[in-house]
């Protein structure tokens, strides 16, 4: 999943990042948007258990700068959610082997 922010608005952000997991999952063009990021978000999490999966936000500082939050709300993700789905629910850290 490739997603270039734009140096616009969040809602603007939101809904082209929304179109583009979506597409990216489902190989059809989806015109849909997601309320929030944690919602896109969940969502990609979703497709990472059905499938290993890349996600590249490009440009991030635009999103970074529209969206203040989108960083504490992506570590966060990774933190709790992300982590915890690749290791089959067992909380880790550092380096696994």
């Amino acid at each position: 999943m490739f997603y270039s922010c734009l140096d616009s608005n969040e809602k603007q952000n939101l809904e082209l990042f929304s179109n583009t997991v979506v597409t990216a999952a489902t190989g059809a063009d989806a015109r849909f948007s997601y309320h929030s990021y944690q919602d896109a978000m969940e969502y990609v999490l979703e497709q990472s258990v059905k499938e290993r999966l890349v996600l590249v936000i490009d440009e991030y500082p635009y999103l970074a700068n529209c969206y203040p939050g989108i960083s504490s709300l992506l570590a966060a993700m990774f933190d709790h959610k992300f982590l915890q789905n690749a290791n089959g629910g067992a909380k880790t850290w550092g380096r696994q082997n």
